[in-house]
């Protein structure tokens, strides 16, 4: 990884913008307990974006991405989302160095992600996170085409990443051809290929497979975690008083451990 240069040393909240994927279903429970935990402090910008209006009744700022409420529809919106906070005010200013998209019971450690950005620098186009190689996912209808980042875990985007991306082409290809049944993480993976950015594997972001059971996820190596998924509503606040943002586990610690993983 590249160093961090002074510029990037003195990274603070600010600079990153969150995207917060949630939906109507979920915003009384899962958004409301993000905002009441990692993304409760004041200078950590979060944008939620939701299908439904209603969901302003629980947190905000939301974005409403009206698509539908379906499945598919749940994967259409990421890169209308990604398209949003490109042109958000503290973007366009140039505030922010960074943006991510996390999805709603996804957990974030601020602080240990200020020092990830510190040691990673700027001004290069950089998609980060944990990365899943096309060739072990089952090709349907001819996807994913890419090596991608895994959504849960928070895909991790430079501004100079998002803006070479062409997000409009991007959508307009999944919106007028017939879906191919790809996850919104697949969409964001072959976006950056098509402008040469390829996704790099950074084991700070964390995500497991429901599927995998207790065991797996109580063995999983949590190095420096700066994030966490999934995480139930109910323990993100737990997490947030637990102070782990700074600590390092050779594995998951016993406190997170007993609340992890949930399907």
């Amino acid at each position: 990884m590249d160093a961090g240069n002074d510029a990037s040393m003195q990274l603070n909240p600010e600079n990153i913008l969150f995207g917060v994927m949630t939906s109507g279903r979920h915003s009384r429970t899962r958004a409301q307990a993000v905002k009441a935990s990692w993304c409760g402090t004041e200078k950590t910008k979060c944008v939620f974006f939701s299908e439904t209006a209603e969901t302003a009744k629980d947190v905000q700022p939301v974005v409403v991405v009206d698509v539908g409420a379906d499945y598919k529809s749940a994967q259409l919106k990421f890169l209308p989302a990604l398209q949003f906070l490109r042109t958000h005010p503290d973007f366009k200013s140039g505030k922010v160095k960074w943006v991510m998209l996390v999805d709603d019971d996804s957990y974030v450690f601020v602080r240990n992600l200020m020092l990830a950005l510190g040691q990673l620098g700027v001004g290069t186009p950089r998609y980060i996170g944990d990365v899943l190689s096309a060739s072990v996912v089952d090709q349907l209808n001819g996807g994913p085409s890419h090596d991608f980042v895994m959504g849960g875990a928070g895909s991790l985007l430079s501004r100079e990443a998002l803006e070479r991306m062409d997000l409009q082409t991007c959508i307009d290809r999944q919106n007028t051809t017939q879906w191919k049944l790809w996850q919104s993480d697949w969409m964001i993976g072959a976006c950056a290929a098509e402008v040469g950015i390829l996704p790099e594997m950074d084991p700070r972001f964390h995500q497991w497979y429901s599927c995998d059971g207790s065991t797996s996820a109580r063995d999983h190596r949590f190095a420096w975690p700066v994030t966490l998924h999934p995480v139930h509503p109910t323990h993100m606040v737990d997490l947030s008083a637990l102070r782990t943002d700074i600590r390092s586990y050779p594995r998951v610690p016993p406190q997170i451990a007993a609340i992890l993983p949930y399907g």
